[in-house]
């Protein structure tokens, strides 16, 4: 939820810059609605996971097209499998393990030391043919307030 304000002519407006950032709740007495500072630990950091049935990399272009790029399965040096695509910072991008059960795994190794106070996961709807913007759909979206705790 972003904080909502009215101009001089009465027109609503946000602020919505680090929307997917945690940010100062409502009831902070000096910083209410602003960034946390809190940043991306795993941004573009190695990956490897349980298994993979595929990863997708998508983009869309400005006139509603799009391209979508099937990954190669990459591994390491260890033999374990990689992937390039859970720390791109793009929600357009997604992996699939080869299997829906308890036993998938994704280990992420963060570029540097640091305390991690939220986690952020972002869910894909597989087989859904949703690759770009729709029209008239609608998600719902529950609101939350973050404290930093000093």
């Amino acid at each position: 939820m972003f904080p909502t304000y009215f101009d001089d002519e009465g027109l609503m407006y946000t602020n919505t810059s680090y929307g997917d950032y945690p940010l100062f709740g409502p009831d902070h007495p000096t910083k209410a609605g602003q960034h946390s500072g809190w940043m991306l630990l795993s941004y573009k950091g190695k990956t490897t996971v349980s298994s993979s049935a595929k990863q997708i990399r998508k983009s869309t272009a400005t006139d509603g097209d799009f391209d979508i790029t099937e990954m190669p399965l990459e591994k390491n040096s260890k033999g374990e499998i990689t992937s390039k695509v859970l720390t791109d910072e793009s929600p357009k991008s997604f992996w699939v393990a080869e299997a829906n059960n308890d036993e998938q795994w994704v280990q992420i190794e963060m570029l540097s030391p640091g305390n991690i106070y939220a986690f952020q996961l972002n869910f894909h709807d597989e087989e859904s043919g949703i690759y770009t913007r729709t029209e008239g759909l609608r998600h719902i979206v529950y609101p939350a307030s973050f404290r930093r705790w000093e």
